[in-house]
């Protein structure tokens, strides 16, 4: 299952903006640090209209 922007709680100490970009820079930062080529992850995929979705074997299809 995807993880979304929606269903992830917000930090206690500030307001959930619906275009806060939080969660795509954390992605961002952990993709550079696990990923061999953080511009075509394998390990964290993007699901577009979705969220992010780990794939720890690295080897799902690049279609999502």
């Amino acid at each position: 299952m995807p993880v979304t922007r929606n269903s992830e709680h917000p930090p206690r100490d500030r307001e959930f903006a619906p275009f806060d970009r939080s969660i795509d820079i954390q992605v961002s930062r952990l993709r550079r640090k696990i990923e061999p080529d953080p511009k075509h992850p394998r390990f964290i995929r993007t699901v577009r209209n979705g969220g992010y979705m780990y794939h720890g074997d690295g080897s799902a299809d690049q279609s999502s």
